[in-house]
C-alpha cells in the first residue's frame, strides 16, 4: 500500500523509480493532485487530518504577543512552511509592503527551514528579497522551531497567509484553522478543499499579489471578521479533517477485501 501525499516530480528520482518497479496493491492520494500519473487505476483519496488543540486562551496570547515584544496594535502574519520557492514568499512580502503603505503596523513572521535536502540554497535567496522588499524592518524570519514554539506564534499571529503557488493539501493551513487563526491563502488545490471562501477563509487566485494584499488589509481593518472566520475555521476542520477520520477512512480501505474506491467528502 502506498500513501502518497506529494505530486509526482517531473522525471523519477531513483528511489521513485525503485518504488515504480516494487508490487503493491493499493495506492492512496491525498488529493487527487498528489496521484496524477501514478498508472493505477481506482485511487482512493484520504484528506490527512490534524490534532484540534486545546484554543488559545486570551491570556495564552496576551503572554505570546509580549514575549515577541509587539505592540498592541501590531498587525501579525504568520506564514508556516518549509522554504521552497513554489511556496510563494515573494507574494507574501509582496503583500506586506502593500500594508506597511496603507498605514497597517505588520509585522511578519516566516516559520520554517530547508528540508530533506530540496532547494538548499533558497534561504540565502529568501534572505535577499527579504533585504530587497522595503520591509525587512518588518519580516522576521524564524527557520524552524519546534512544535511549542509554532503555538506560541500562532498564539500571537492575527491570520496566516498561505501563497503556496501548488499546494496538494497544505497541512500549515489547517493547523492554523484549527487554532481558530483566520487563512488567506492562494486558491491551489489543498487550501481550496480546506477552506470555504467567506466562510471559514479567504481565497484568491493564484499569483495574485494584489487580491492576497487585499484580503489581507480587510482582516487588519476588521476584529470581527478575523474572529468570526477563525472560529468557524476551527469547527470546520473539528468536523472534517481531523487525525481520527483520517486514521477511520484508511482502516476502512484496509478492511475491504475487494479493495473497492473509497473516498472521504
Amino acid at each position: 500500500l502506498w500513501h502518497r501525499y506529494d505530486p509526482p516530480p517531473p522525471g523519477l528520482g531513483a528511489l521513485e523509480r525503485l518504488a515504480h518497479a516494487l508490487p503493491r496493491d493499493r495506492v492512496i492520494g491525498i488529493t487527487p493532485a498528489s496521484v496524477e500519473g501514478i498508472p493505477v487505476r481506482d485511487v482512493p483519496i484520504v484528506l490527512p487530518g490534524v490534532e484540534v488543540p486545546p484554543p488559545i486562551s486570551p491570556a495564552e496570547r496576551a503572554e505570546a504577543r509580549a514575549a515577541l515584544g509587539l505592540a498592541p496594535g501590531d498587525f501579525v502574519v504568520l506564514n508556516v512552511g518549509r522554504l521552497q520557492a513554489f511556496k510563494g514568499h515573494r507574494h507574501v512580502l509582496a503583500a506586506a509592503r502593500r500594508l506597511a503603505g496603507e498605514g497597517v503596523p505588520v509585522r511578519v513572521y516566516i516559520v520554517g527551514g530547508a528540508l530533506f535536502g530540496m532547494e538548499p540554497h533558497y534561504p540565502a535567496e529568501l534572505d535577499r528579497m527579504v533585504a530587497a522588499s522595503g520591509v525587512a524592518d518588518r519580516v522576521h524570519r524564524t527557520g524552524y522551531v519546534p512544535e511549542p514554539e509554532v503555538r506560541r506564534l500562532h498564539a500571537a499571529a492575527d491570520a496566516l497567509v498561505h501563497a503556496a503557488l501548488a499546494e496538494p493539501f497544505g497541512l500549515a493551513v489547517a493547523e492554523a484553522m484549527a487554532l481558530a487563526l483566520p487563512v488567506v491563502a492562494f486558491a491551489a488545490v489543498g487550501p481550496s478543499i480546506l477552506v470555504e471562501h467567506g466562510a471559514s477563509g479567504l481565497l484568491v487566485p493564484v499569483g495574485d499579489e494584489t487580491a492576497l494584499a487585499e484580503s489581507l488589509l480587510g482582516l487588519a481593518r476588521d476584529p470581527s471578521l478575523r474572529s468570526r472566520l477563525g472560529q468557524a475555521a476551527r469547527a470546520r476542520v473539528a468536523c472534517r479533517f481531523t487525525n481520527a477520520a483520517m486514521a477511520r477512512a484508511i482502516e476502512a480501505i484496509y478492511e475491504e477485501g475487494s479493495w473497492a474506491t473509497y473516498s472521504r467528502r
